[in-house]
């Protein structure tokens, strides 16, 4: 279910309770940002991103079994339907990024994980940057025609408006969508040559 969540503002309290997942000093404050105190955590990493998956104690893998996370392009023949999916689940999306973050097997056989987990995403570059807005992740799941858009999700941007980190919780592992949401700052405002 939802987390519960205040605004907050990190101290020195925060950090004695127990490590921090989240490196932003102030927003609305959830469990989010703590990673979980026991289940095992799987990671990946490449040149332009590292991810940490922080799984449910109750949730167990087989030996060998690994976190594989690919971007997807649009030399794929599923990219252009999903990249739809996502602007029709997120009217005004001004940018999308795909990731299939999943587990498989060491015989590469893919791993169906259905527990709640949390998931750690931070960019090594800036991603996102070109205009200002909000930032959503949604997830595309079997049984639905349009992906799900996740609640409780943490971002950190950049002063340029580029997306740093994201965590959120997730109950099943596929296709991801990072989306970047115009809002209302994003219009030009009138100037007074507009005016005459």
């Amino acid at each position: 279910g939802q987390l519960e969540v205040q605004a907050h503002q990190h101290t020195d309290n925060c950090l004695a309770q127990r490590e921090l997942l989240c490196t932003l000093p102030e927003h609305k404050h959830s469990q989010l940002c703590y990673p979980p105190e026991e289940g095992v955590s799987y990671t990946y990493e490449d040149d332009a991103l590292a991810v940490t998956v922080y799984l449910s104690p109750e949730t167990v893998l087989p030996e060998g079994a690994a976190l594989n996370v690919r971007a997807l392009t649009d030399e794929e023949e599923t990219y252009a339907e999903m990249r739809n999916q996502a602007e029709s689940a997120m009217p005004g999306t001004a940018g999308i990024l795909l990731y299939d973050i999943s587990f498989y097997t060491a015989e590469e056989a893919y791993i169906p994980v259905a527990d709640t987990a949390t998931v750690s995403l931070r960019f090594k570059e800036n991603v996102l940057a070109e205009t200002a807005g909000e930032v959503a992740v949604l997830h595309y799941e079997e049984t639905a025609e349009l992906p799900v858009t996740l609640e409780d999700v943490i971002v950190a941007q950049s002063e340029a408006n580029g997306v740093e980190e994201l965590t959120f919780q997730t109950e099943g592992f596929s296709v991801f969508a990072v989306v970047k949401v115009l809002n209302k700052l994003n219009y030009p405002k009138a100037t007074e040559a507009d005016l005459v």
